[in-house]
Order: C-alpha cells, then structure tokens, then sequence
C-alpha cells in the first residue's frame, strides 16, 4: 500500500495537488492535519469532538460521492472540490491547506451554488 502511495515522490510540484486532494477521502490524516496546523483543541474533549466532526464529514463526503457516481473524475483531470467538499473543508478549519483548491472553486460558483451550501447543513 505504501508503495502505491509513494511510488510517485509527494514533494515533486505535478503530484502535491493530487496528494492533498486525495486528504479529504482519509479522515484520520485530515484530523491529523489539523493538529499540524496549530488547531488548539483546548481540551482532550475539544479533540475528540473534533474528530467525531471529521468522521461524520467523511461520512457525507463519500455518500455525496457515491451520489454523484464518481461522474466528476476522468483520467486527464483532478476534479474541482465539490460543494459538499468545501463545507467540509471550511467546518474543519482547513480552508489554508485548501487555499489553492478553493481559490479555483470560488470562480465557478453562481448564487445559485451559494444557497446549495447553506442546505448542506440540513444533510450533516
């Protein structure tokens, strides 16, 4: 499995975006990716909350992916973050890891793309 991941060197600039793209599908090193970035969990409660959060985002994140049938994929291309993706992303407080992703989301979305996220907390 290491081999799999690694086979390709994570640091060359080609692959960094697939590497960091492909964080939000494992939720124990997004979690942990959280505590590298200096999130201050104030307590070993704070910490375990969080993670429940991380764990039911995961949740939503693959059951909007298996709703979308992995439609946004092709061979040549990383997909842009979905909007279920983005909601995630910014209640688990890595929207500055994310910056570069988000940054080409932000071009395409319509007010009507706005108001679908608001009804992502209906989901969650």
């Amino acid at each position: 499995m290491t081999r799999f991941y690694l086979q390709d060197d994570p640091t060359d600039p080609i692959f960094i975006q697939t590497y960091r793209r492909n964080l939000l599908y494992i939720p124990n090193p997004r979690w942990h990716l959280g505590v590298v970035m200096g999130k201050e969990y104030g307590s070993s409660q704070a910490a375990i909350d969080h993670y429940k959060k991380v764990m039911d985002n995961h949740y939503v994140i693959m059951l909007d992916l298996e709703m979308e049938g992995h439609k946004r994929y092709d061979n040549n291309n990383i997909p842009l973050l979905s909007y279920v993706e983005i909601k995630c992303i910014i209640d688990e407080g890595l929207e500055d890891f994310f910056k570069e992703e988000l940054q080409n989301v932000v071009r395409d979305i319509s007010l009507i793309h706005l108001h679908l996220l608001t009804q992502f907390d209906s989901i969650a």
